[in-house]
């Protein structure tokens, strides 16, 4: 993302779901499923490993806030740039929650899979 702004680091106001001093709660703009948000720290790191422990601590409290309405969550954690399922070195909490349980249970495995299907081909196969 050489020369173009972070799109965490000053979302847009209509994206912002829950503010913690340390962690936002966003909108996915490309979800997969109704209840597609992610948690992102508030400072520009690009790991789950270098977030200092309040940051950790508002991250965690915002997942438990985005889980509120007690649906299952299915959590993905992009790592880095080198992270297949991002284009930038930013540390981003993918919450999926509300997949239509009307859709086939392989089709709604895939949904949530997506990024890991990417990896490995066609699903069941490994390359």
């Amino acid at each position: 993302m050489a020369g173009r702004p972070c799109p965490f680091c000053a979302p847009a106001p209509d994206r912002i779901l829950h503010a913690l001093d340390a962690a936002l709660v966003l909108r996915d703009g490309f979800p997969i499923s109704p209840g597609h948000t992610l948690i992102v720290p508030r400072r520009h790191v690009g790991s789950l490993f270098a977030v200092e422990s309040t940051e950790q601590a508002a991250m965690l409290d915002a997942l438990t806030w985005a889980q509120a309405d007690g649906d299952q969550l299915k959590l993905l954690h992009s790592d880095g740039a080198a992270a297949v399922t991002q284009r930038m070195d930013r540390l981003i909490l993918s919450a999926c929650s509300g997949v239509p349980a009307t859709l086939p249970r392989s089709r709604r495995a895939v949904a949530l899979a997506q990024p890991m299907a990417t990896l490995r081909g066609p699903v069941g196969t490994a390359r």
